[in-house]
């Protein structure tokens, strides 16, 4: 009876009624709407394909035909209103510095209603060579653009090559960005950019736990598609992958975003895009003209919970082409620890006065521009603007910066001189600690009197010191205790006697005798025995430092130029 039941024409009833309601739903069932975000803009690559002027030219160009394009459709829909992305706050600032006043007027005005955007990133940069100083300088501009004129910076980009140190996502994030995106060049690089990433949109997260909403969408190979640095180079096509890679596997979203127009031209004027939106919309989908910012917002409000924190350093490459002017770049960095020192000094001088530091405005502004253009990411010197005309623009740009550092920091250093009250004492020197912690070590005094000591004068304790010379140069190496946070103690270097033994240190026959070692040198000056008294053991068992010389008895005379009572010094 059982398997008569089971195997008649006819299901039972209740079994008919249950598949239907089934089937109903299903067939009612609707996956949500897809929004997909189209961003316009250029990329504008100065010193590699056109210079500043150049580049001036035709960003001033492309603002005025997409204020004029955006100015005509102020009334459409929001989705439908022309947008322009400045991707790069370097415009922006050129414009506000040669173009009229009432055209930079008109871009803000696009930029408060949406209809335009601007990244902090002064240039499109690449920041893993950079020292964390020179990164934050670099989004000076972004943040003046924000104090002075109300504006609300949400983006921060780097563009084009194929990595991003991790720590960016902290000075981002803690100099006020929310969100950015990635686009790579699949060139000039040994890094692998084709295939699919572990995660398309994610929160990029410093070590500090500062975060920014990351879109890196994976490449297949083509810079002008999804993936690449200009992702809706051929809008048509990028609406077409936006709507495939929406509800897909590794990207179960239904918001999407193609950024990116530019490409390496150095021109974009778009007339299509608002009057072909319509051709472009598939079923079940609203695409959008975006100003970048809209995508992030809105993606962030729907799926802001439900996305990784990644916490990664994708490595350098083209960072390292700064390498390539290796002394050019090692001043400028130099010239940045140099800054701190020099800034401390000069903020505590100017507490009780107006800006004693005024008549440097002019190379302050010089070396804003010249920190801010230092890494951008032209350094393959790969394209039309040749790599000697390239170096020496990069050179430039350094003297700026070292010229405002050593400026600023020579003055800052005669105003705290004249600040400070030494009581009328002759021969006062004070020692500055620019950094925010306590600090004890030993510091050069750079002296031209008889002076072999030196007195702490507010713990009247003697100091150990030590007279040393390079060339004709003359120091007091001093140590000194416990100097405080951002602060300075003054010493008062004095001449006292310090009876030198003969016994102490000495020299003869390239034999070297001290209270410590036994020292053998060769006529070339390599070290063939180095005996330690304390421990009784020799440390060479052959020579210590082989120079190259084939034979160690030819070489000049080893001679005597220092001598003091805890040292000596042989050339």
């Amino acid at each position: 009876m059982n398997n008569q039941l089971f195997l008649t024409a006819s299901p039972p009833r209740f079994l008919g009624v249950v598949l239907y309601i089934i089937f109903t739903l299903h067939a009612g069932a609707q996956e949500p709407v897809k929004h997909l975000y189209l961003a316009n803009d250029t990329h504008t690559d100065f010193m590699w394909n056109g210079d500043e002027d150049e580049w001036y030219k035709y960003n001033m160009d492309m603002a005025e035909f997409y204020l004029k394009l955006g100015e005509s459709t102020v009334n459409n829909p929001p989705e439908a209103r022309s947008k322009w992305n400045y991707d790069v706050a370097w415009t922006l600032y050129m414009i506000e510095k040669r173009a009229p006043e009432a055209f930079f007027k008109r871009i803000l005005e696009q930029i408060k209603n949406g209809q335009a955007s601007v990244p902090f990133n002064f240039t499109l940069a690449v920041y893993g060579a950079s020292t964390l100083e020179s990164v934050l300088r670099s989004f000076y501009y972004g943040g003046y653009l924000e104090r002075k004129y109300g504006l609300n910076l949400d983006l921060a980009v780097a563009q084009e090559n194929a990595t991003i140190p991790l720590g960016l996502a902290s000075l981002w994030a803690g100099s006020g960005a929310r969100y950015s995106w990635k686009g790579v060049c699949n060139c000039a690089t040994k890094i692998n950019t084709v295939g699919v990433r572990d995660h398309e949109i994610y929160w990029y997260t410093g070590l500090d736990g500062s975060r920014i909403l990351m879109k890196w969408y994976s490449n297949f190979g083509w810079n002008a598609e999804l993936g690449g640095y200009s992702e809706m180079l051929e809008p048509t096509l990028a609406v077409m992958q936006m709507d495939t890679l929406c509800g897909s596997k590794r990207y179960p979203f239904y918001i999407a975003g193609a950024f990116g127009k530019g490409w390496d031209n150095i021109h974009n004027y778009s007339y299509d895009l608002v009057w072909g939106l319509g051709r472009r919309t598939l079923p079940g989908t609203k695409v959008c003209l975006s100003n970048q910012i809209d995508f992030f917002r809105h993606f962030e409000s729907i799926y802001g919970n439900q996305l990784p924190e990644v916490t990664l350093a994708y490595g350098n490459e083209w960072d390292l082409n700064l390498a390539s002017l290796s002394e050019v770049s090692g001043k400028l960095k130099r010239s940045m620890e140099k800054l701190r020192a020099a800034e401390a000094m000069a903020a505590i001088v100017s507490v009780d006065k107006n800006d004693p530091f005024e008549e440097l405005e002019e190379k302050r502004q010089d070396f804003l521009y010249g920190i801010s253009v230092y890494n951008l990411h032209g350094w393959t010197a790969d394209g039309p603007i040749d790599r000697h005309r390239f170096a020496g623009y990069m050179r430039h740009q350094q003297q700026k910066v070292t010229e405002y550092v050593d400026t600023l920091f020579d003055l800052a250093i005669e105003k705290m001189g004249e600040k400070i009250q030494s009581d009328g004492l002759d021969n006062v020197a004070f020692v500055f600690n620019a950094l925010n912690w306590e600090r004890s070590g030993m510091v050069d005094i750079p002296v031209t009197k008889d002076v072999n000591g030196a007195c702490d004068l507010a713990s009247s304790e003697i100091l150990e010191s030590l007279v040393i010379n390079h060339g004709n140069e003359k120091y007091l190496r001093v140590w000194i205790n416990k100097v405080p946070s951002t602060g300075y103690k003054l010493l008062q270097l004095t001449k006292k006697e310090i009876p030198i033994s003969d016994d102490s240190f000495t020299f003869a026959d390239n034999h070297l005798d001290t209270p410590y070692y036994s020292v053998q040198l060769s006529k070339s000056g390599a070290i063939s025995s180095l005996y330690d008294k304390i421990n009784q053991k020799e440390w060479a068992k052959s020579w210590l430092n082989d120079l190259g010389r084939g034979n160690h008895d030819i070489g000049e005379d080893i001679i005597i130029t220092d001598r003091g009572e805890k040292f000596i010094t042989l050339l």
